[in-house]
């Protein structure tokens, strides 16, 4: 009974919205060269990186946590893939992957609020 009064007071005043769940998210800035692969995906229920060897591509990260605080990436296996701080203008939020061989690893942005792992395939080219 208290819920159903709660849910029509809600509904009668208006309730405060729910936050926003804390994310961080990694999007692809430059595109593989012809004949190579490069797919993120950043979805709610799968996070995931296909990328052909050889192949370095920018990426950019971009998280709900403190602007000031820029997040880290962190390679499992740096035998698979290799990230590089992107030096352009300063930027603390844009790093370089490179897929070094053909392997399975995981990345993981280290925001200051949350964390987010991307499972990451390195296909043969």
């Amino acid at each position: 009974m208290r819920q159903l009064l709660l849910l029509l007071a809600c509904a009668a005043l208006g309730c405060p919205a729910a936050p926003a769940p804390k994310r961080a998210v990694l999007y692809p800035i430059t595109s593989a060269p012809p004949a190579r692969r490069l797919e993120v995906v950043s979805k709610d229920d799968q996070h995931a990186i296909t990328v052909s060897s050889g192949v370095a591509f920018g990426v950019s990260v971009s998280d709900s946590c403190d602007p000031l605080s820029p997040p880290a990436l962190e390679i499992a296996d740096p035998n698979v893939l290799r990230e590089h701080r992107l030096g352009r203008h300063g930027a603390k939020r844009e790093f370089v992957l490179v897929a070094v061989r053909a392997g399975k690893t995981r990345v993981t942005i280290r925001a200051e609020c949350t964390t987010q792992t991307y499972e990451v395939t390195v296909v043969p080219q």
